[in-house]
């Protein structure tokens, strides 16, 4: 009775995890594409002997798709051999579902933990579409936000050595949205040869085609209205030498799909920038970040750059001593957000050395640590945006949910 009403209540609750102890939650491995299994029990009495991972659906029994023993194992963090594959989004969240339901919905994967084959503890793989409607008293600038880097590079059609280390995302801006992420960070490329012209660029080299991303997130605004997206048209990286007029091309282009949507700079009233209800009531869930200073005094919808906290390294330990340097330098006069870019950046020598690697191992690499950094270490209470590559990887939605609700109860 006790362990059901432990469950009963997590439920309600929704939270990143649902234990009688301790932490637990299921990410993707970016290489394999399976389930992973994480863990934290440092703060339980009786420990959990056992982790399952489990399928439900409405019309079949639950199955038990694999098994670990966790005896004498606090923490931890393993691979399944369960293929998270491309399952539908729940809740009618596809891209051409009508109706979609807002709130938090769960995949058909689980995660429990067991002691002598009794469940203490479940959380599902979920996609949290609506999470920010619980947050109206905060100030957008002092929360933790999610977000995704180079979110643009999902999709590119050159040979593997180059994909390898182009692609940083697997999931569209539309597919971003939905699972939880509210930051993005776009890098523009005109290719004047191409129909269309406007892309969405990973240095020089072409990806996902800007037009059809935008429409993703108005498409995605409109269905979840008191999600405040941040928009950062980070960089214009082909040609090098990016002009005026092409910058006009991409603004035209912005308030075109997205000008309806468009949060004026004006509302950039406290260090903090306003709290989501004033963004609410205005009817605009968009802040869209410009980093042309010329285009932003032309245009008052465009808010001027983010600075970004990039640690420019392929080694984990050199990229957590860069983030925690930083990570609560985040005041900055023009702009409330600061964005620590948690992922790992390959020099000429990885390549050179790991050519058949590329950036989904490195991804594997740092987003189990980051995990750690963000509770363990307690960054969540002091980060705002937290952009990273293959998003799946790490919990970075559920753990700034997490921190939000905290700091909701300290508001008051």
């Amino acid at each position: 009775m006790r362990c059901f009403l432990c469950l009963f209540l997590c439920a309600l609750i929704q939270q990143v995890a649902c234990t009688g102890c301790g932490t637990i939650f299921l990410t993707v491995n970016a290489v394999s594409n399976n389930l992973e299994y994480n863990w934290d029990f440092t703060s339980c009495v009786t420990l959990p002997d056992a982790l399952t991972i489990t399928q439900r659906s409405h019309n079949e029994p639950e199955r038990i798709l694999h098994k670990i023993d966790t005896v004498g194992k606090l923490e931890g963090h393993s691979i399944s051999n369960i293929a998270f594959g491309n399952p539908r989004y729940p809740g009618n969240w596809n891209e051409n579902d009508t109706n979609p339901v807002l709130g938090s919905h769960c995949y058909p994967f689980w995660i429990q933990s067991r002691h002598q084959s009794e469940i203490i503890g479940e959380e599902c793989l979920r996609i949290e579409p609506s999470w920010m409607a619980n947050f109206g008293k905060l100030r957008i600038g002092n929360m933790m936000i999610p977000g995704t880097h180079d979110s643009g590079a999902w999709t590119a059609n050159y040979i593997s050595l180059i994909t390898r280390f182009l692609l940083a995302q697997d999931r569209n801006l539309w597919e971003q949205l939905v699972s939880g992420n509210r930051y993005l960070d776009i890098r523009v490329g005109i290719h004047h040869s191409e129909t269309p012209k406007e892309w969405i660029n990973h240095g020089r080299f072409k990806c996902s085609q800007l037009r059809e991303e935008l429409l993703h997130v108005a498409k995605f605004l409109k269905a979840s209205p008191k999600e405040v997206v941040i928009l950062h048209m980070k960089g214009f990286e082909y040609p090098s030498k990016f002009t005026l007029e092409e910058h006009y091309i991409v603004v035209k282009l912005l308030e075109e799909i997205l000008g309806e949507f468009a949060l004026p700079r004006s509302y950039f009233n406290h260090e903090n920038g306003p709290v989501l209800e004033e963004i609410w009531a205005t009817g605009r869930n968009l802040i869209i970040s410009y980093n042309n200073w010329d285009m932003v005094n032309d245009n008052d919808w465009l808010w001027f750059n983010i600075n970004h906290k990039w640690g420019n390294t392929a080694k984990v330990n050199e990229l957590r001593e860069y983030l925690d340097r930083v990570k609560n330098d985040h005041h900055h006069t023009k702009s409330p957000f600061c964005a620590l870019m948690a992922e790992l950046t390959p020099d000429a020598w990885y390549i050179i050395r790991y050519p058949y690697k590329g950036l989904h191992y490195m991804a594997d690499d740092v987003n189990p640590e980051l995990n750690k950094w963000l509770t363990k270490d307690n960054w969540s209470d002091s980060v705002n945006v937290v952009a990273t590559d293959f998003f799946l990887g790490n919990n970075a939605i559920g753990i700034s949910i997490e921190a939000n609700n905290k700091k909701l109860k300290r508001h008051g």
